[in-house]
């Protein structure tokens, strides 16, 4: 199972939640999200269902990518620094995020 899928299943148990309800709360067949739990086909979440199950958790798509990584199951804590990255690329579209994270990554590796 891959970390954003352990992350959901996470916040299901949280809230006590099966796949069925995961599914009527955002709107996602159930079929869909039992797709994700299937080891032989290994299908992971599209970018626009992770938004839908994000809604549906009440939470911004960064939250759900944050949320447990600290190991405690909760939300991480965010620096100052980070959430003003956040706000700026908040401004860009899709692209433009895109063009941005690759600099990053291409920063990082040098």
């Amino acid at each position: 199972m891959s970390q954003i899928t352990d992350r959901i299943d996470k916040l299901c148990m949280d809230r006590g939640w099966s796949q069925y309800r995961l599914a009527a709360e955002s709107g996602l067949s159930q079929s869909t999200i039992a797709s994700w739990y299937n080891k032989e086909k290994n299908i992971s979440p599209s970018d626009a269902s992770l938004r839908k199950i994000a809604k549906a958790f009440g939470m911004n798509l960064s939250t759900l990518y944050a949320y447990g990584e600290n190991g405690s199951g909760g939300i991480i804590e965010v620096t100052n620094e980070q959430m003003e990255i956040l706000r700026v690329m908040e401004k860009y579209d899709s692209t433009e995020q895109k063009a941005v994270l690759t600099m990053l990554s291409a920063i990082k590796k040098s």
